[in-house]
C-alpha cells in the first residue's frame, strides 16, 4: 500500500509502506500475509473506518520544496505563472507556503487533532499585487483540502478514475450546503478527482483531477499535476522541480520559508574535515664516522736499583 497525505496547498506528501514478517513463519502464514500485502487496505474498511485514514494526518517529520508554473485559461485570456511551494510537516501540525511569481506570499498553517484538522491560520500578502490566487480560480479553503472534513452524506458505487479503483462519497460543508463528490483511491486513500455541486443544483460548477503521481527518493510521493476547471476557465498546476525529505535523512535548512525576491541560500557541499597541522621537527643526519687515536696508557719508568 502507498499512502498519500494531503498538505494545505497544491502539493502532497507520502510514504510508501512495507511490511516485513517474522522469520519463523509458517508457510500458510508468509502466503496469508503476501496476500493481505496485496489487497489495498481501503477494500476491507468500512466508510467510517476509510474517511478516517483519509483524514488522518501526516505521522513523520518530514520538508519538501517545489518549482513549477501555473497555466490559466479564460474565455478571451491566458496567465502562466511561476510558482514555488514549501512544506514542513510534523504529527501535530502542517506549515506551507505558497508563492506566485515572486510577489504574492500565502502562508498556512493547519493544526492536528485526534479527531483530525484542528485550527488552520491562513496568513494572505500585506497587499497582493498582480495575479492573485483568486484570480486563477482557487479559493482559499482549497489549499487546505478542507473538503474531506465535510459532513458525510452518502457512499456511492466505486467506479474507477485513471485505472485505479475508488470509492466514491458525497461531503456536504457544514453552514453553506454546498457538497463535493469525491473519487478517493482504494490503494492510495487519498483524493483523485473531486466535483462541487452548489445547494440545489444538480451540475457540478468545478472539478478538480490530480495527475501523475510520482515517487521522489526516500519513499515520499507527490502529485506532479492538477487541473481545476470550471465552466468557463481551466487552471493546470504542474511541478517540475522537488526535493522531498524526512528530517532524520537531511535537516530543514533555514531558508525553506523565504520571502518573495529572496535568492536562496548556496547550497553547501559538505567537505572532509581536516587534519589539524602536525609540529615538524627538523631531524639532522648524524655525523660522518671518524678514526680517532686513543693515546695509550703507559707504565712510568722504573726507578735503578738502590737509587
Amino acid at each position: 500500500m502507498r499512502r498519500i497525505f494531503g498538505i494545505a496547498t497544491v502539493l502532497f506528501l507520502g510514504l510508501a509502506g512495507a511490511g516485513a514478517g517474522a522469520a519463523d513463519e509458517t508457510k500458510e502464514q508468509a502466503a496469508a500475509l503476501k496476500a493481505a500485502a496485496q489487497t489495498p487496505l481501503g477494500e476491507a474498511l468500512s466508510t467510517a473506518e476509510f474517511l478516517a485514514e483519509v483524514r488522518r494526518p501526516f505521522q513523520q517529520y518530514a520538508w519538501g520544496r517545489f518549482a513549477g508554473t501555473i497555466n490559466w485559461a479564460g474565455p478571451s485570456a491566458k496567465k502562466k505563472l511561476k510558482v514555488r511551494v514549501a512544506v514542513k510537516f510534523e504529527p501535530t501540525a502542517a506549515m506551507s507556503q505558497i508563492v506566485l511569481n515572486e510577489t504574492n506570499d500565502y502562508r498556512i498553517r493547519q493544526a492536528y487533532t485526534e479527531t483530525g484538522l484542528g485550527k488552520v491560520t491562513l496568513t494572505l500578502p500585506d497587499n497582493e499585487q498582480g495575479v492573485k490566487l483568486s484570480d486563477l480560480g482557487i479559493r482559499t479553503e482549497d489549499l487546505t483540502f478542507a473538503f474531506i472534513y465535510w459532513d458525510f452524506i452518502r457512499e456511492l458505487d466505486r467506479e474507477s478514475v485513471s485505472h485505479q479503483a475508488c470509492r466514491v462519497m458525497d461531503l456536504r460543508h457544514p453552514d453553506t450546503g454546498e457538497f463535493a463528490r469525491v473519487w478517493f483511491s482504494v490503494d492510495a486513500l487519498f483524493p483523485l478527482q473531486v466535483w462541487w455541486y452548489r445547494p440545489g443544483e444538480g451540475e457540478p460548477w468545478r472539478k478538480l483531477e490530480m495527475k501523475g503521481f510520482k515517487k521522489h527518493e526516500h519513499g515520499l510521493w507527490f502529485v506532479k499535476t492538477l487541473q481545476l476547471r470550471s465552466d468557463d476557465w481551466k487552471t493546470q498546476i504542474r511541478f517540475d522541480d522537488a526535493e522531498l525529505f524526512l528530517f532524520d535523512e537531511k535537516m530543514v535548512p533555514p531558508d525553506l520559508f523565504r520571502a518573495p525576491g529572496e535568492a536562496a541560500a548556496p547550497a553547501v557541499e559538505p567537505t572532509a574535515p581536516q587534519t589539524p597541522p602536525q609540529p615538524t621537527f627538523e631531524v639532522k643526519p648524524a655525523p660522518a664516522a671518524q678514526e680517532l687515536t686513543v693515546p695509550q696508557r703507559t707504565e712510568p719508568d722504573a726507578k735503578p736499583d738502590g737509587k
